[in-house]
């Protein structure tokens, strides 16, 4: 997020830019479970865990592509 936020703001200072979906570093990221348990997830309490659900949505082959398919993506234009 930080280099696509650069990029985005600074053309002028990254030509290119690679984004991938890489396992992160830290062993203590794997314990992170990727969706709550049905009916568990409390969005009042401000102390309540962190769940991505950008990774879990891609681990269901074609997912991803199907709840997306109807949204019309279009170009950013460069900022000059």
């Amino acid at each position: 997020m930080v280099a696509y936020s650069f990029a985005a703001n600074y053309p002028e200072a990254a030509r290119k830019l690679v984004m991938m979906d890489t396992p992160h570093p830290f062993a203590v990221f794997e314990q992170i479970p990727l969706l709550p348990a049905p009916g568990t997830y409390d969005l009042e309490n401000p102390a309540r865990a962190v769940h991505p659900w950008w990774f879990a949505i891609n681990q269901i082959p074609r997912l991803s592509e199907r709840v997306f398919a109807d949204l019309r993506l279009q170009e950013v234009p460069a900022r000059n």
